[in-house]
């Protein structure tokens, strides 16, 4: 599952959704991808209380 994953792996096998973590950089008030790379969606959604709506 995805949320399981780490974000690393998620734009390593899906580049094309590094566009959707940029989406979250002003929400989470820092860079998601400088900061949080070996982080689970689920870890990074926990976190910044981001919405986890494709569990």
């Amino acid at each position: 599952m995805l949320n399981d994953m780490k974000i690393i792996d998620i734009v390593y096998k899906y580049p094309q959704n590094e566009e959707i973590f940029k989406k979250y950089d002003e929400q989470a008030g820092c860079c998601v991808l400088c900061q949080h790379l070996l982080d689970t969606i689920n870890e990074l959604a926990v976190l910044y209380k981001l919405d986890r709506r494709y569990d």
